[in-house]
């Protein structure tokens, strides 16, 4: 069955609402709620014993600072993209780097290298330009309408494009036998992942992630095969976090300015009555607009809105009056300026206490912010006056795929530790970690070992489960 990556896929759909909703309105859960772990995978891998190489860094992943060039990566891949449109339009095209993608390796092994569709060589010129560039601005506009959606999308599902791409460059390679041309397309395509994750949306790092994602299944294929070269400090190097999600998730934060600046213009400008209730309601029915994607979204009719003034506002100017704001200024306040103040408040009290939770290490801050998700949203929606509970950033979940790309590159520099352990004692396997001749990783979820253990002759690792990652792993060396 192949295997896509769904959430990946539905990034390219226009729906004119999407860019006014979080990531946590595509989910089931609440913000920032932990989804429940039950979709993690066992590997079965056979291994040759591998030295470390010499040079130790003589395989990289992403292309070391001396090789970098100044210039903007998206422009190598706009280009790219438009030299060559027919040979991404191609249906039939594509569906053939699909099975490429997704078939074992060993059933394409029976094929053929000859027969995987092939990358032109000035797209691959142009691939290889691009990851050597040292930044990667995507030129993201600064707003919040549905036409971003429109500029966005199309480069996410490009990136995937190339993705996909490119691990059937690499795994042609392997097929063929060159292992070191399979490792220089690997790092084409972690740099893409890495300057994928540098746009300002959430999508963007989330795509990336995906992206990591396909890289790591093509290193484990590569891994597999005989004379694979060592790649344990190549993944050592790598940064970490691979992907950071955070720039993205300060800027999702801010949206709700974006979509409604009368949040900010409530502090610095004073007006009527009449003014500030067609501010209110102007926010209301924007509002009311977004909540007609989301089926789990209220929108409070003027009624509602009213009643909830009137039974909030005792705590509404108490929080004004916290803030600083003079009490004879707040006293004189038109009511619908104080509720539009006291959203935004409210919004961003519950909002730090989400956000400040990203910048702590994932292993140290994952229980903690289990337990905030669980307490924020019901609280912040018995205190909001305007439902903005729905436009919190949804930290958990990109913070948990940020964790899982990380653990599977741990993961695989654990691997590689063990076939350089294998390359010095005959092809056998440690009885423990600690015997390992380099150090052997953390588990990024945790920030302890790996779970480790050698049964019936196979290496047994375990590490804890993240969305969509690595449960276990059987590692078997084959002696040469």
């Amino acid at each position: 069955m192949r295997r896509r990556n769904v959430a990946a896929r539905g990034i390219g759909i226009n729906v004119p609402a999407l860019v006014f909703l979080t990531w946590s309105t595509l989910t089931t859960s609440l913000p920032g709620a932990p989804q429940p772990t039950n979709d993690a995978q066992e590997l079965q891998l056979v291994v040759h014993p591998a030295p470390e190489p010499r040079p130790a860094l003589r395989y990289r992943l992403l292309p070391p600072p001396a090789e970098q060039i100044a210039g903007n990566a998206a422009v190598y891949y706009g280009k790219a993209t438009a030299q060559q449109h027919y040979f991404f339009a191609d249906r039939e095209l594509d569906e053939r780097f699909w099975q490429w993608s997704d078939l074992p390796l060993e059933d394409l092994r029976k094929q053929g290298p000859a027969s995987a569709p092939r990358i032109p060589d000035s797209i691959w010129s142009l691939l290889k330009r691009a990851a050597l560039c040292k930044y990667c601005d995507w030129q993201v506009p600064p707003d919040a309408s549905p036409t971003v959606l429109d500029q966005v999308a199309p480069e996410l599902q490009q990136a995937r494009s190339f993705a996909r791409r490119l691990r059937t460059r690499a795994r042609r390679q392997i097929l063929e036998g060159d292992l070191d041309g399979a490792i220089e397309t690997l790092q084409v395509t972690y740099a893409l992942a890495r300057h994928l994750s540098t746009g300002e949306t959430i999508f963007h790092p989330l795509v990336a992630c995906s992206i990591s994602l396909t890289a790591f299944h093509t290193v484990v294929d590569l891994m597999q095969q005989p004379n694979a070269p060592n790649l344990y400090w190549a993944l050592t190097v790598l940064p970490r976090p691979f992907i950071d999600v955070r720039a993205a998730l300060e800027h999702e934060a801010h949206t709700i300015y974006r979509l409604f600046p009368q949040l900010l213009e409530a502090s610095r400008h004073d007006g009527d009555t009449d003014y500030w209730n067609r501010q209110l309601h102007a926010i209301s029915r924007h509002l009311a607009s977004i909540s007609q994607t989301d089926s789990n979204s209220y929108c409070p009719s003027r009624t509602d809105l009213l009643l909830r003034i009137l039974a909030r506002y005792p705590e509404a100017r108490r929080t004004l009056i916290e803030q600083g704001i003079p009490v004879e200024e707040v006293d004189r306040m038109p009511a619908a300026r104080l509720a539009i103040l006291y959203t935004r408040y409210v919004y961003e009290q519950s909002r730090d206490r989400l956000l400040r939770l990203a910048y702590l290490p994932y292993w140290q801050v994952r229980p903690t912010l289990r337990q905030e998700a669980a307490q924020l949203v019901p609280e912040l929606r018995r205190r909001e006056i305007l439902p903005v509970s729905r436009l919190l950033p949804a930290v958990w979940q990109p913070l948990e795929i940020s964790a899982r790309c990380d653990q599977q590159i741990a993961l695989l520099r654990l691997i590689e530790a063990l076939r350089m352990y294998a390359a010095a004692n005959g092809g056998r396997l440690p009885t423990r970690l600690s015997d390992l001749p380099v150090p052997a990783p953390l588990d990024p979820a945790t920030n302890k070992p790996f779970g480790y253990q050698v049964r019936d002759g196979a290496g047994i690792i375990t590490c804890t489960p993240l969305a969509g990652g690595i449960r276990r792993v059987e590692l078997r060396i084959l002696r040469d």
